[in-house]
């Protein structure tokens, strides 16, 4: 495995490219191979406002063209790599694409597959999401090595090149979570991945796709090698581009256990009374694990807030009472859905996965820290509240003794 080159880049947002006026459909193939060597490879982490331009586009539209656009192909890979033989590296950067489409074209395998390590279903919970590990390797009928991108693209709190699809046992398809970060990119390296070898990574089914339901899903995992696919939120722009992609895999998702909370009358009443007292004209804080003195500095221990953190889980059922109160105003409400989350850190239900619900905020947790900013959105609120309740309904239990 030969490493080109490691760099560290950062992608803020999506871009829109100007949109060119090409018909792939009544191109000839000569025409899309000169279009696709004009612009081979994708200039951001992200699709363009017209996918169809993209240039993996138009080797779909070649793969569809079927033995008419092979020799163009394969005379076009060829070149590329004499290319970069002469120093020209950009031009391998779409070379997993150009090979995967060669393959198709021929009737083989594409060059490389994403095998799920795991013995049967993927065992997960509602409250326990599972951690996939995965490797994605080189299994080229002709033993071809293949340009490849190791690493990156993981700040945005994920590892955005990929992606999970998950379909209910009606075959109903669930929404995936969109990005929660404005910070993007991370360390890589490109080289060539030889046959036989493989990369591998572990992917949090939490942060792709949200399951609030026990039961047997199906999914699919997919990966693409420098378009952050995990950020697409219209799942047809992804027909624009050539994926690499597993079998469908089976998921088997338990309920979870049960938060149990001994209670007496006291710690209730003290809880309702620190709500009461939290200063809702600051800004919103939240920890990303346990209290303590590490984030004493940050959220003061005799605050109200504070004095909430440290009672744990005797302060939750009045938090949830509070958040159903039909007099809580909405940034009462952003502040309980923080103190929720530092105190419980239920993965479905953090506030960074519904964008605005709880408005301006900062987090801080080990090794780092986040903040947003911005009025609370009112549909994303409610939205989450209604998530907090139907969760504290099935996997929160009260007992008050004396």
């Amino acid at each position: 495995m030969k490493l080109r080159f490691i760099a560290v880049y950062f992608s803020l947002c999506f871009c829109c490219s100007d949109v060119l006026a090409q018909r792939e459909l009544t191109a000839t193939t000569e025409q899309l191979i000169s279009r696709y060597k004009a612009n081979p490879q994708i200039g951001w982490s992200s699709v363009d406002s017209e996918p169809k331009h993209q240039p993996e586009a138009i080797l779909n539209t070649l793969r569809k063209r079927g033995k008419d656009a092979l020799e163009p192909l394969r005379k076009l890979r060829d070149d590329s790599r004499q290319n970069d033989a002469e120093g020209e590296n950009w031009s391998l950067a779409n070379d997993l694409a150009l090979l995967t489409t060669i393959r198709r074209i021929e009737g083989k395998a594409p060059p490389l597959h994403i095998e799920v390590n795991t013995d049967g279903p993927i065992q997960s919970a509602v409250r326990k999401p599972a951690r996939i590990p995965v490797k994605i390797m080189n299994h080229d009928p002709e033993r071809e090595a293949v340009w490849f991108t190791f690493g990156g693209n993981y700040r945005s709190g994920r590892l955005s090149r990929w992606r999970i699809h998950v379909w209910d046992a009606d075959g109903e398809s669930l929404p995936v979570i969109e990005r929660k970060h404005g910070i993007g990119g991370g360390v890589y390296g490109q080289g060539e991945l030889e046959f036989g070898e493989s990369d591998e990574r572990v992917l949090d089914l939490a942060s792709f796709v949200r399951i609030r339901s026990p039961g047997r899903y199906t999914a699919q995992i997919l990966y693409h090698d420098s378009v952050t696919i995990a950020d697409v939120t219209d799942h047809k722009d992804l027909d624009n581009l050539v994926l690499v992609s597993s079998e469908k895999l089976v998921l088997d998702v338990r309920a979870g256990p049960k938060i149990r909370i001994r209670l007496t009358g006291e710690e209730d009443e003290e809880s309702e009374s620190l709500i009461l007292q939290l200063n809702r004209s600051k800004t919103v804080k939240m920890v990303g694990s346990e209290y303590g003195p590490r984030y004493h500095s940050f959220i003061a221990p005799d605050s109200a807030h504070g004095k909430l953190l440290q009672m744990g889980h005797t302060a939750v059922p009045a938090l949830i009472r509070r958040l159903k109160h039909p007099d809580a105003e909405y940034k009462e409400r952003a502040w309980i859905l923080a103190i929720l989350d530092s105190i419980l850190h239920e993965r479905y239900l953090s506030p960074t996965d519904f964008d605005g619900a709880i408005g301006d905020f900062r987090c801080q947790f080990p090794g780092g820290h986040c903040s947003s900013s911005g009025p609370i959105s009112v549909e994303a609120q409610e939205k989450l509240v209604k998530e907090w309740i139907t969760f504290a309904k099935s996997y929160i239990v009260v007992e008050k003794h004396h």
